[in-house]
């Protein structure tokens, strides 16, 4: 808690001069004290006003105290002098912060300023609610609040018009040339250069202004190149924003172009070059096998006398570049075709797992060579992942279902290859868990021969509430259960 002595001899120096000014307050038992300047034509700064309107809020006594202007305080006083003179003004009253705010307040009073801004505007004219000071300077291109933002937009077109007659009425004499490129969804330039041509140019109304007039005028053009320059910083930044847009498509519309991967069915297929390859959705197998040569003079014919094995297996993307490989040999030197063909069968029988299944679950460390732009192209699943539904609302083709199947949990539908193939519709739904019953309802509408055995291969699709799941099984049906 500060006492007013010990701020009293904070200030003690700037009271006995008597230049600036001093403000004393208390809050609560602790007193305070701040210093204060003047304009030179005695007003206050806006910041300074503000200062004081808060500290004659915090305490209406508060005083502020000039040793030159107020009584009891002088420079030769000491400080328990200095001291008993401000407690004797803020005893009594004088000099108080109020007073002294309103004494040194450049404001005009608001019908003042209404009245002006009615006769501004009756006029066509701007308004600004700063008062003048002589010898200030105005700067245009600042905006301080002291006009609103009609009436500054209506200073700068004045500004510009009378710029712009003045301007027609020299002969400005230059040249200009641009590169300006726009590259959607990419790239915008604009770039503008000019250069003075003397011939065409007349500087002689300008030569006859003064210096300081001349540097006055082309900090103003400066300052509007600067106002037209940010106006273009606001278009580029809009151009941005729907460049970004434009870019999306873009991306969205290769992704959609990317076509359906090429590949054999899992069934091994010859090429070209004595290649051969199998191939799904999600992998590609491929081996080459190069018979090594030489000429027999006996035999006039050329005997082999070695085969050179190249084999591989990559990812089978639809966009075809980037594949990433998974196994493979380059030349691997055999001295015989059996064992040549033993070890490349060997590698065949490793990998077939790979090739069971049209599209299988692509290994998450596999899974970007399938996705364009961040999206996993359709038909396609990764491993562990949770498939994400279409933003779109695209219907789903619903599963072959028969009265009052709807509300079964799990069932199976025994139809052949052929006709769920084609959506032919057909087939028998087998209820699950199935009964003796169940299966002699199911050979009676298979409508087979009287026979010992029969085997046959069907396909079977698993359905419930979530869809269905394909796959081949083998049925075994005994005479007994044959019609």
């Amino acid at each position: 808690m500060a006492s007013l002595r010990d701020s009293v001899k904070d200030y003690q120096e700037e009271l006995r001069d008597g230049i600036a000014w001093v403000a004393f307050w208390k809050q609560g038992r602790s007193w305070n004290a701040e210093l204060f300047h003047l304009e030179v034509d005695g007003t206050l700064e806006p910041f300074d006003r503000s200062r004081l309107e808060e500290i004659k809020a915090a305490d209406p006594a508060a005083v502020i105290l000039n040793g030159y202007y107020c009584g009891h305080l002088g420079e030769n006083m000491s400080l328990d002098e200095l001291t008993a003179g401000v407690r004797h003004h803020y005893k009594n009253g004088t000099n108080d912060v109020a007073g002294f705010i309103e004494a040194h307040d450049d404001r005009l009073p608001p019908e003042l300023i209404e009245e002006a801004k009615a006769a501004a505007h009756a006029a066509g004219l701007p308004f600004s609610e700063k008062p003048y000071r002589d010898g200030e300077d105005f700067a245009p291109y600042v905006f301080d609040g002291s006009m609103s933002i009609e009436d500054y937009e209506l200073m700068h077109r004045m500004i510009e018009k009378e710029r712009s007659e003045q301007m027609d009425e020299w002969k400005t004499g230059y040249s200009s040339y641009d590169h300006d490129r726009l590259e959607a969804a990419d790239k915008m330039k604009i770039e503008r250069g000019i250069y003075f041509d003397t011939k065409g140019a007349d500087i002689s109304p300008l030569t006859a202004l003064p210096l300081a007039e001349l540097v006055k005028l082309r900090e103003e053009s400066a300052a509007a190149e600067q106002t037209v320059f940010e106006n273009l910083k606001v278009q580029a930044s809009a151009w941005e924003e729907q460049a970004g847009k434009t870019l999306l498509f873009d991306k969205a519309i290769e992704y959609a172009r990317i076509p359906e991967v090429k590949h054999t069915a899992n069934k091994w297929q010859d090429e070209d070059n004595d290649r051969h390859t199998i191939s799904n959705r999600v992998y590609k197998m491929s081996y080459h096998v190069y018979e090594n040569t030489r000429y027999d003079k006996a035999a006039q014919k050329s005997i082999p006398y070695s085969y050179t094995l190249s084999w591989n297996i990559y990812t089978n993307s639809p966009h075809g570049y980037g594949q990433a490989k998974i196994a493979g040999q380059d030349r691997k030197v055999f001295a015989d075709r059996a064992a040549m063909e033993k070890y490349l069968n060997g590698r065949i029988k490793a990998y077939e797992k790979l090739f069971t299944e049209i599209s299988p679950a692509i290994p998450p460390e596999y899974a970007e060579q399938f996705r364009v732009n961040g999206q996993l192209l359709p038909g396609y699943t990764v491993e562990g992942e949770e498939i994400k539904q279409p933003a779109a609302d695209i219907p789903a083709a619903a599963p072959r279902t028969e009265p009052g199947q709807e509300t079964e949990q799990f069932a199976i539908l025994i139809d052949s290859r052929t006709r769920f193939e084609t959506g032919e519709p057909g087939g028998y739904w087998l209820s699950m868990p199935a009964t003796k019953k169940d299966f002699t309802k199911l050979c009676k509408a298979s409508a087979l021969p009287l026979t010992i055995r029969r085997i046959f291969s069907f396909t079977a699709t698993l359905t419930g509430r979530t869809g269905t799941l394909p796959c081949l099984m083998t049925w075994y049906a005994r005479h007994r259960w044959t019609s």
